[in-house]
């Protein structure tokens, strides 16, 4: 609330214990007291609100250290998944918490030579098997038919039909080109080599 008094400055005195001061005189007692209640509201105002804004800080601070160690954010430059942004939580890499299906994981692929992130459609106990057109099925899920040979046209070998053992996970890329574990020399992927685990933002 903004108060307004009209005062009169009277003229400038030399005070010798002082020194300079203005004398200033308002005509309206009620509205001086309302006046000086305010101030003291006012003076207290800052250190009500320093309070709150520490308070704001630790908090967003506390909040984002927890996030910086718990939540990783990923970008994809391949055109293996329509998406590019992705939110994984962290995983300690011995870990063996199985993602569930349909999830985003980041892992290294030491043939690759890089982080890569695929998507799950087959955890264990999952049915890899091919149909008459040489598709290949990751129990209801259809991943395609393999290619013969890679981009490069260097030949490459699809994977075997089965059961996916424990401690495994089948990654997928949806582009037909997508090098994954469709492909015997990509695999299945490992539990305690998937880094992160999420969805897709972008």
């Amino acid at each position: 609330m903004l108060l307004t008094s009209t005062v009169k400055a009277h003229d400038i005195d030399q005070d010798t214990e002082k020194g300079m001061a203005f004398n200033i005189t308002t005509h309206n007692k009620k509205m001086t007291r309302q006046l000086k209640k305010h101030i003291k509201g006012f003076v207290k105002l800052p250190h009500r609100f320093v309070q709150k804004i520490g308070v704001i800080t630790v908090t967003l601070f506390l909040v984002y250290g927890i996030a910086a160690t718990q939540i990783r954010l990923v970008l994809n430059a391949t055109t293996s998944l329509p998406h590019k942004l992705f939110v994984l939580s962290k995983r300690h890499h011995s870990s063996l918490t199985i993602p569930s299906k349909d999830r985003f994981i980041l892992f290294y692929k030491p043939a690759i030579g890089t982080n890569v992130i695929k998507q799950v459609k087959g955890i264990p106990g999952s049915i890899l098997s091919y149909d008459e057109q040489g598709r290949l099925w990751v129990d209801d899920f259809c991943v395609g038919k393999p290619h013969a040979t890679s981009s490069s046209g260097k030949p490459v070998d699809a994977i075997q039909a089965g059961i996916i053992p424990p401690h495994f996970v089948f990654a997928y890329g949806s582009h037909e080109r997508s090098f994954d574990s469709r492909y015997a020399d990509f695999g299945l992927v490992p539990l305690d080599i998937i880094q992160g685990v999420g969805v897709a933002v972008l």
